[in-house]
C-alpha cells in the first residue's frame, strides 16, 4: 500500500495536497504551508522504515545537514517532525521545474551551454557540502532539480555522509545508485 491515504493530513504545519514522487526511503508530497501561504515539499519516511532506528536517524541527519547549509544550489529545509501515529517528515522548499533525468529524456542531446551551467551550478553545490565535511554519495540526474528560472539543485541527501561523523551504512553494503557511482565509490 502507497502513502495516497496520507493526502489531506497535516503534518504540523503542512497539509498534504498531492504526491510529487516516492523513492526507496519514502514519499515526497506537494503540501501547503497555512501559516505562510507557501507551497512547500514534504518527504514522509516509509511506514516500514521509521520503526528502524537507523533509517530514522539516517533521515533526521540528512535534514540536519540541509538545514545547516544555505546555498542557492542546495534544497532548503524547513523543519523536521513527527505525528503521533509515528509517520516522520521533512518539510522543504518546493521547487517548480524538472529533474535532470526527465530534461535529458526530453531534450537529449543536452547543448553544450546547457550541459555546462548545469555542471557548474552542481559543482558549486558539491564544493559547499565539501566545505561543510560532508559528501552526498548519490549524485545524479535524478536528485538534481532544473527549476523554471533556470537553477539547478542538488537534492535527497538521505546517503549524505559526514566525514567526522561515524557512518550509518552498514559494513558490506554501497551506498549509492551503481550506475552513477565514482569508481572509489564502487570499488570501496
Amino acid at each position: 500500500m502507497g502513502m495516497e491515504h496520507l493526502t489531506g493530513r497535516y503534518f504540523g504545519p503542512y497539509r498534504l495536497t498531492s504526491i510529487l514522487g516516492s523513492g526507496g526511503m519514502g514519499t515526497v508530497f506537494l503540501a501547503h504551508e497555512e501559516e505562510l501561504d507557501r507551497p512547500v515539499a514534504v518527504k514522509v519516511l516509509a511506514p516500514s522504515l521509521s520503526k528502524d532506528s537507523n533509517f530514522v536517524e539516517r533521515f533526521t541527519r540528512e535534514a540536519r545537514f540541509l538545514a545547516a547549509l544555505s546555498h542557492p544550489n542546495l534544497i532548503h529545509v524547513y523543519s523536521i517532525g513527527s505525528t503521533e501515529d509515528g509517520y516522520h517528515y521533512m518539510a522543504m522548499e518546493y521547487l517548480e521545474g524538472e529533474t535532470l533525468d526527465e530534461l535529458i529524456d526530453r531534450e537529449a542531446p543536452l547543448d553544450v551551454d546547457t550541459t555546462w551551467r548545469i555542471t557548474a551550478q552542481v559543482l558549486k553545490a558539491l564544493w559547499a557540502i565539501h566545505k561543510a565535511g560532508l559528501v552526498h554519495r548519490d549524485v545524479k540526474p535524478s536528485n538534481i532539480m532544473i527549476c523554471r528560472d533556470g537553477r539547478a539543485v542538488l537534492m535527497d541527501f538521505g546517503l549524505a555522509k559526514a566525514h567526522d561523523l561515524p557512518g550509518l551504512t552498514r559494513e558490506g553494503i554501497i551506498a549509492g545508485t551503481p550506475e552513477y557511482m565514482s569508481p572509489e565509490q564502487a570499488t570501496g
